[in-house]
């Protein structure tokens, strides 16, 4: 194996397990953000990374597969340019998986990427993505607030002085569509982004799959 595919692997292989750890560390910060709690920080032993074999298949077979869910991200963006080719991917470790599809728009100096993932096997993030929307914070520099309508529901959040923000929400119970900002005059783009992500196709393949 020449050492550009070595490297290339290995970027791709990190980037999975830091979504993976990503999912987790939402479905806590979304809980300790909606429920703070003051408590003295406890040593916590050393940890080390035990690998074990493939989980269900079953967990697989009930996701929907990431070549459909890339059917639903924008095919065009007028003033906007994709960074690179839209991406996709399946993910499994042990007792969960996901199906993934992704893009990044270019709009220098902003930069806004889409994703769509089937967290079907992660009930625990549609719970709290539920309660997130009964939250508002308005401040000087940010706001983060709650979003529900008939189609999905969640969380938004802007910081003016860095021009970062991000959409969080959840289609049929099941399909986490998350944008990420950066280098935004307002929140405007993010918002624009997110409505040429065809919400009815989504909602359609969730009916398909039950």
């Amino acid at each position: 194996m020449r050492l550009p595919t070595i490297v290339r692997w290995t970027a791709r292989w990190l980037f999975r397990l830091g979504l993976l750890g990503a999912l987790v560390a939402l479905g806590w910060w979304l809980h300790e953000w909606l429920n703070p709690v003051i408590q003295m920080e406890r040593p916590r032993p050393v940890e080390t990374m035990e690998w074990a074999g493939p989980g269900s298949t079953e967990l697989v077979r009930g996701l929907i597969p990431y070549a459909e869910l890339l059917r639903a991200l924008p095919s065009d963006w007028p003033g906007w340019e994709l960074q690179e080719p839209p991406y996709g991917t399946l993910f499994q470790h042990q007792t969960y998986a996901y199906t993934m599809a992704r893009q990044v728009w270019v709009h220098p100096p902003a930069q806004v990427e889409i994703r769509v993932l089937d967290v079907r096997s992660a009930p625990f993030l549609v719970e709290s993505l539920a309660q997130a929307v009964e939250f508002r914070e308005e401040a000087t520099d940010h706001y983060r607030r709650g979003v529900r309508t008939p189609d999905y529901y969640g969380f938004e959040a802007f910081y003016y002085r860095e021009g970062r923000g991000e959409i969080q929400v959840i289609v049929g119970r099941r399909l986490w569509v998350s944008l990420d900002g950066y280098g935004l005059p307002s929140a405007d783009a993010l918002w624009e982004g997110f409505r040429r992500v065809n919400l009815r196709y989504l909602q359609a393949l969730v009916r398909k799959m039950g």
